[in-house]
């Protein structure tokens, strides 16, 4: 049965224009719908263009769904519970449907991988049909002559898991799309000093640990939050300059040549979209936030302005030219959307879209720096693991879950659903250290 034919198609939208939904391509099992807006754009628009689109299907054998950010809530929700948000900065646009048997029941996809979308996919109550709904709304100044959202279904009874890859394989073949290079060393083991050291790093420190790391078989090393400041308190009150604390490292390129010589490559995190109030940077930019955190001392840069783009840009590229270092661990990136308090598209700015302005910085970041060093890696965390990401990094790590190894075991196999020969990385292991070993074994083995 095919139930992806079974359906009510329902699309609105607040502004003058027509829209049809056509059939792209339809297989057994499988159908791609195009969604077409057609709108005449003119100066004087004031409020913005939103689009909604509704359809539903019977639940039918559906025991859970998931999604790229679940985690461990797999349940089948109400359709009157929140939605689930995607972009380029979180997650992506998907959602799977599947049985006991983990079978797909039903996939529903979407081809808008970078603007904000809002999927709400909820059973109804009254009658155990499941109702979908998808709203966006469309960035001022883009789309300008039109809008299109194909949307890619599955029901074919079929392991879940091939479903998903048959969606990032849909994604990649967008003729825009291009993964980054994921070179050998991705592939192999890594050592980071969060939790073994936190903020309390310096040469001698990580000098001393990088020599265990190569002989126990280690080839590449993170070093992260701590190497920018001489406080150890935790926060971001001090992250924007990015200098080297210089108590903690007098010379930063002898040693990172050190580390090197020792046959590690050498990657260094950096906050992305903080600027902390106790930086040099503040001066310069502090006035050009999306957001301030209070608790943080630190706000989110407003990355629409080209002058912070070219700042952060230039930033990562001295990193890799003067330090010598080998790759980047780029945090963060979730932060970067529209709040609520966040400015209006004004002088200065050359983008309106937060997400518009994120695929240009990360974009001109991975092209700059593989420019100067083509093996370059760039790693992002769970939960910026979307299909526009792998576009930019090509290591790609389980959300922070210090002590789980179940945590670290359903993050590891939910990034490998969806992607491909991007490389996947668990999250640092760690443990007490008066555990016992046999316990201590189950985060490995995880």
């Amino acid at each position: 049965m095919n139930r992806c034919s079974e359906k009510t198609w329902r699309i609105s939208h607040n502004f003058p224009g027509k829209s049809e939904v056509k059939v792209l391509f339809e297989e057994k099992g499988m159908i791609c719908r195009e969604a077409h807006f057609r709108y005449t754009s003119s100066a004087g628009e004031k409020e913005e263009r939103r689009i909604t689109v509704e359809f539903s299907f019977p639940v039918l054998d559906i025991s859970g769904r998931w999604y790229p950010s679940c985690g461990f809530d797999r349940s089948i929700k109400a359709d009157w519970f929140p939605e689930v948000e995607s972009m380029t900065s979180i997650s992506a646009p998907v959602i799977c449907f599947f049985n006991g048997k983990g079978e797909n029941r039903h996939t529903i996809a979407l081809s808008e991988v970078k603007q904000k979308v809002a999927m709400r996919y909820g059973i109804h109550e009254e009658n155990g049909v499941m109702l979908c709904r998808i709203d966006m709304i469309l960035p001022r100044g883009l789309f300008l002559q039109g809008y299109k959202l194909r949307i890619w279904e599955s029901a074919r009874e079929e392991p879940y898991w091939n479903t998903l890859a048959d969606v990032r394989k849909w994604w990649e073949a967008a003729p825009e799309w291009q993964m980054m290079e994921v070179p050998g060393e991705a592939r192999k083991p890594f050592y980071s000093f969060w939790y073994s050291k936190h903020q309390s790093v310096d040469a001698d420190t990580v000098e001393k640990e990088c020599r265990l790391a190569a002989d126990m078989g280690f080839t590449s090393v993170i070093v992260d939050d701590g190497w920018q400041t001489d406080d150890n308190s935790r926060g971001y009150a001090f992250c924007g300059d990015w200098e080297p604390a210089v108590k903690k490292f007098p010379d930063f390129a002898q040693h990172v040549r050190k580390v090197r010589d020792m046959g590690l490559k050498y990657l260094m995190w950096f906050s992305v979209p903080y600027v902390g109030k106790r930086t040099k940077a503040w001066e310069r930019f502090g006035h050009k936030l999306l957001y301030w955190n209070e608790l943080q001392q630190a706000g989110v840069l407003d990355i629409r302005y080209p002058q912070v783009r070219e700042y952060l840009k230039g930033i990562y590229l001295k990193a890799v030219k003067d330090w010598g270092i080998d790759g980047l661990k780029l945090d963060f990136i979730d932060e970067f959307y529209l709040y609520d308090e966040s400015p209006m598209f004004t002088e200065g700015m050359d983008c309106a879209d937060v997400q518009e302005a994120l695929d240009i910085l990360l974009t001109e970041v991975k092209e700059v720096l593989t420019s100067v060093r083509p093996d370059i890696l760039i790693e992002f965390r769970q939960k910026y693991i979307g299909p526009q990401i792998r576009k930019y990094g090509n290591l790609l790590r389980v959300s922070d879950c210090p002590g789980s190894g179940i945590s670290n075991r359903v993050g590891i196999v939910d990034l490998r659903l969806l992607s491909g020969a991007t490389a996947v990385h668990s999250d640092m292991l760690m443990w007490h250290e008066e555990e016992k070993t046999e316990d201590a074994a189950l985060q490995v083995l995880s």
